[in-house]
């Protein structure tokens, strides 16, 4: 469910990119374009600015392991020992 979250996501703000012409341009991201073009840039800019960076930053999102908690890690086998090894 959190990958077709995830493609939902993706496709969308290729599609915003693609309608909108957005490309990337000397010290602003396509993201903060896209979001200026959506709320302006007051207050509502601003606040989906620290949003952004907040939550990553936080780890709000750490409760979901395959968005790099660190709780695939501790929870790995005692029995596992030694590096990880490529699969064939």
């Amino acid at each position: 469910m959190l990958g077709v979250l995830l493609a939902a996501m993706l496709i969308g703000l290729s599609v915003l990119i693609r309608r909108e012409h957005v490309a990337p341009r000397g010290g602003v991201t396509v993201l903060a374009q896209l979001t200026a073009g959506s709320f302006g840039t007051g207050w509502a800019y601003y606040a989906a600015s620290i949003a952004v960076t907040l939550v990553p930053a936080t780890g709000l999102l750490n409760a979901v392991p395959s968005l790099g908690s660190p709780g695939a890690a501790v929870a790995m086998p005692a029995s596992c020992r030694g590096p990880l090894r490529p699969l064939p």
